[in-house]
This record gives structure tokens, sequence and C-alpha cells, in this order.
């Protein structure tokens, strides 16, 4: 359904792309990558340093796609995909922030129109469609750049990338009259970086 003459909607993501560029360099040393633009769809990979011994090793914690369908009228719907495919993916790492009343994930699950989590922000398409939202229309946003590519990026940045901390490595091994294979379960860890470097200068 278009709401929007699909050549204004190009001529504004044709400006978000623009404003990236004139950043790009800032961007990609935050680990900001852009993979496509095809139409009205936009797909950033986010990066992290997962330090390995002496080495950092690039990894990516998310991988969005945002489609700019009817913008600005409506604002960018947001998936996480896998990388390679392009297919929807289940975001693995959480986004949590800190608020005056303790940690937040803005990831929240079962979207009704996608039974997919979802970034729960103000400038999100799935944020302004959620029945719990019905009372923060998109118009009052619409005049910040709420849904400004950079603004979400930004947003994905702080939340799943600035506090990721690594990687918890967990082995289960049973005795052999259990039957049951070792298991090892590798899983992404995110936390507060400030408090955890804190934590580990006091044990010094």
């Amino acid at each position: 359904m278009n709401l929007v003459d699909p050549e204004v909607t190009k001529l504004k993501l044709d400006r978000e792309i623009e404003l990236w560029h004139e950043n790009a360099e800032l961007y990609r040393r935050r680990g900001w990558i852009l993979l496509a633009r095809r139409d009205n769809e936009v797909d950033v990979a986010f990066l992290a340093r997962l330090t390995l011994g002496m080495q950092q090793v690039p990894l990516v914690v998310a991988c969005v796609r945002f489609d700019f369908s009817n913008y600005d009228v409506w604002p960018p719907a947001l998936e996480f995909i896998d990388p390679y495919t392009g297919e929807y993916t289940a975001p693995v790492v959480p986004a949590v922030i800190e608020t005056e009343h303790g940690p937040r994930n803005l990831l929240i699950g079962n979207h009704p129109d996608t039974g997919r989590p979802f970034f729960c922000v103000p400038g999100v398409r799935q944020y302004h469609t959620h029945p719990q939202h019905s009372g923060d229309s998109w118009l009052l946003h619409r005049p910040g750049r709420e849904g400004a590519l950079v603004t979400l990026c930004d947003r994905i940045w702080q939340a799943m990338v600035v506090n990721f901390v690594g990687l918890q490595l967990t082995l289960t091994t049973l005795p052999p009259a259990a039957g049951q294979p070792a298991e090892l379960r590798l899983q992404l860890v995110s936390g507060n970086v400030q408090v955890l470097e804190q934590a580990a200068g006091a044990a010094a």
C-alpha cells in the first residue's frame, strides 16, 4: 500500500544514505557496516570486538533490515536478519540500557503483527503499531527525526554493541552411566561494561 509517492520516499531515503556517507568513517570505527540498499530497504550489520587471548576478533552481534516504505508518513520497520541470507533470525544478544528503574531490555517478544521480537523504541514501526503504544503516535516523534537511519543505528549500537562483554562457555559432563554426551554451550554476553570494569579494577 502506497501512502507516499514512491519517488518521494526514494528521495527521502536517498537523503538518509547521503547523511550516512557524510560520517561513514566514524560509523565504520563504531562497527556499523552498511551491507545493502534495495529500493526502500537498508541492511546494516553491527560489529563488536571479541577479545581472544591477545587478539581482538570482529563479531556481528546484530544485523538489521530497515524498511522505509511510506517514509516518513510511516516510521521505518526494523527486523533482525541473518547477514548471509537476509532471512529473519532472532537477535543473539539482548538490547539492555540503564534506566532510573534499573536495566531494561529493549527487545520485546512476539509483536502481534509478526510474532517476532522487536526493538521497542519510538521511531520504529513495530513500536508505534503495538497496542500498548497506541497513545504514542509516530507523528509526535517525526519532527525530531527519531526514525532517521542514523538515529536508530545509534540506539541499536548503544543497546546491543556498547554493552557487549564477550562469550560465556559452559561445559556440562555427566558420568558415563548416565548415557548422555558432554554438552558445550557458547553464549554471547552483554552487561554494563563500566560497572564490570570498575569491579575488575577493585578486585585487582
